[in-house]
């Protein structure tokens, strides 16, 4: 959820909303996304997940780092191949 997260704040224009817990960090995103028209399918179903999603209580230096690549993914919708 944290990149998931870190891209819709991207996507959104905004910054990502200082947060405590991942349902308040879910909570936040959610409102910053008031009046957001996603602009394709992808972005549609990135914010369908993120309504329907149950984060537990993990709060770790992970789900930062996993916010950070969201909203810093430069290619967004293209896989990188090895």
């Amino acid at each position: 959820m944290g990149s998931a997260c870190g891209l819709l704040c991207k996507l959104a224009g905004r910054e990502v909303p200082q947060w405590e817990t991942p349902v308040e960090l879910k909570d936040r995103v959610a409102e910053l996304l008031t009046g957001y028209e996603p602009t394709n399918e992808r972005e549609k179903n990135v914010i369908h997940m993120l309504h329907y999603y149950h984060p537990d209580e993990t709060a770790d230096e992970q789900v930062k780092e996993l916010i950070g690549w969201g909203y810093d993914e430069q290619r967004l919708w293209q896989m990188q191949r090895k």
